[in-house]
Formats: structure tokens, sequence, C-alpha cells
């Protein structure tokens, strides 16, 4: 019962004592094995999650959830002709578990079999329509294979369940940069800031919604912030280089591309040398 509940909370060391060390005087408690696989698996020992998930399978044949964690620690050592037949033996035993198709999905998308994956994930969501994990790995399955508009109408799904998510406003938003459709990708951009005005990254990609429709001043303000909240933020130094560089103001975008090119931005090197003749 103890290492069950540190599981639940996510102290996976601390359970996978409490396992052990219930197999060790109890080596008849089988569920132990199963759950000491998922410890092992949450550690990311998966060879270690393998070996336990084996010995679960052998005490309960029929039990999809050892097939699919032993199905999960295979995909993570990209042991994936094993994996697919665990979830398909998972599948078997329970044709209407929408989280074994999602996590066969997910394993597909590993694979870059994006079509596949995605057929998973609507099978995981016709049973669960409201299984938001699905839609977003549908999503970026979706904009893998460059159908952005129907990526955003899943993101669109999930903004209408959950409008405070950071991660979903940015990848819509970079898909409406892929699409060229910058006013969209700044609201996004600009909405992911408002929600968390701690976050270098957001201040980046608004400021480069300013950079391409070449409002430097405001690209400048943004490239400040993401500055501010990361001194080593090496592509922030180079962007704002290439906005004073875009201002005639030369020795500005010296000084940033010099410190960008110090942290390993290899594009700063090679403009620096290019443009002035400056080797860093």
């Amino acid at each position: 019962v103890t290492g069950t509940n540190y599981l639940k909370l996510g102290y996976y060391d601390v359970s996978l004592e409490e396992f052990l060390l219930c197999i060790k005087v109890q080596p008849q408690y089988k569920h132990a094995y199963y759950q000491a696989g998922i410890s092992y698996y949450h550690l990311d020992q998966n060879l270690q999650a393998i070996g336990y998930f084996n010995k679960a399978i052998n005490y309960f044949p029929d039990d999809k959830m050892c097939y699919l964690g032993r199905a999960n620690s295979l995909a993570k050592v990209m042991k994936f002709s094993e994996a697919m037949s665990d979830f398909s033996k998972a599948i078997s035993l329970d044709p209407i578990d929408p989280y074994i198709y999602y996590n066969r999905g997910l394993a597909l998308s590993e694979q870059s079999k994006f079509e596949e994956a995605i057929k998973d994930f609507e099978t995981a969501i016709q049973i669960n329509p409201n299984f938001v994990l699905a839609y977003y790995s549908k999503a970026l399955s979706l904009a893998e294979i460059g159908k952005f508009e129907e990526a955003i109408y899943d993101f669109d799904f999930i903004i209408s369940k959950d409008s405070k998510n950071v991660d979903i406003y940015i990848k819509r938003g970079l898909i409406y940069c892929d699409l060229g459709e910058y006013i969209s990708a700044y609201k996004d951009f600009d909405e992911a800031v408002k929600l968390n005005p701690q976050n270098s990254y957001c201040y980046l990609l608004r400021a480069t919604i300013h950079l391409e429709v070449e409002d430097y001043y405001r690209a400048i303000l943004d490239f400040n912030q993401a500055i501010n909240f990361d001194q080593d933020y090496m592509e922030a130094y180079y962007l704002r280089g290439k906005c004073f560089y875009a201002y005639e103001d030369y020795e500005n975008t010296v000084e940033d591309w010099k410190l960008a090119a110090k942290l390993g931005y290899e594009e700063a090197r090679t403009d620096l040398e290019k443009t002035f003749g400056i080797k860093v």
C-alpha cells in the first residue's frame, strides 16, 4: 500500500524501493512485479522495467496493463517491433481502452509513422471524445505531414477545454507561421506572453513576428525581455543584432553577434566574418 501511494504521488524512486522490498519479503505478492516495472519505467530504467513486466506477464498472462507497460518500455529502448506486438496484444484483451491506442500512437510517432499514429489517436478520441492528450498528439502528427489546417482545428479544441495552456498557443502559433499567417501567429504568441510573462521563449517568438514584418523597434523590446529572463539566450542576441543591422546601428550589431557567437551560435559567427570581417 505504501509503495502504491508513493507511485501515485510520483515518488518513483521511493515506490521502487518499497516494491522491491515487498518482492524480497513476499515474493508471492504478484502485483508488486508490475508496480516495480512501472516505477522503473518512470525512472527511465526501461531494461529493468521490461524484466519486471516479463515476470508480471508470467503471473498475469491476460492482463492488458502488463502488456501495455512492457510495450511502452520496449518503445523507449527502440525495440518497436516487439512493442507493437505487445500493444496489439493489449488491444486484443481490451479493444475499447483509449489509452492503449494513444500509447501505440505515440510509439508510431517516434518511428515517424505519422499517418498510422493519427489513426490510433483518432480511435482513442472516438472512444473518449474528451481525450485532450490524444487531440494534442494528433495535432502534432498532422503538422508533421503538413496538414496544418487540421492541426489547428485540433489545437482549437484543446484551447476550448484549457484556455490557459501556454504550450498550445505556442504550437498553434508556430503552425500559423508555417502558413504565413503572421497576425494569427502574433495573437497566439502574445497570449503566451500574457499567460507566462517570465518565459523568455514566448518573448522570442513574439519578437520574431515583429522582425518578420520589419517592426524592429518592438522586436528589440521583446528580444530585450527574452535576454532579461535568459542571459545566455544566444538566438535572442543574434536576432536583436539583425534588428540593429536594419537600423544601420553596426556597433550594437557587432556587440550582439559577438555575444551570440561566444555562446555558440554559428550563424552569428558566420555573419560577423562575412559582414564585418571579424573572427570570434
